[in-house]
């Protein structure tokens, strides 16, 4: 008698997500930072009086991600994917 199993493979996958080095934010840099983001949220002001608070607080957090990236540098870190979970390394 001939049997034929099947074995599923486990699929897992490497992702790479670019991390703000945020242990960067001391000294000049964070002078630097902290004037890069007044002067983006000085510039987006008058567009953020008209929003609500949701996109108020997102405008914000892009503008501060942004000048972080800009201003800190950026890591390419990578996390493991397998399965539809994520761990980081």
């Amino acid at each position: 008698m001939d049997m034929i199993f099947w074995r599923k493979t486990r699929k897992s996958e490497r992702t790479t997500t670019s991390r703000i080095l945020w242990k960067n934010l001391y000294g000049e840099a964070a002078e630097t930072f902290r004037t890069r983001v007044a002067e983006r949220v000085a510039a987006e002001v008058e567009n953020i009086i008209q929003y609500d608070a949701d996109k108020w607080w997102k405008c914000l957090a892009h503008a501060i991600r942004e000048v972080g990236k800009e201003a800190l540098g950026v890591m390419a870190g990578g996390a493991f994917s397998a399965l539809g979970f994520r761990f980081l390394s």
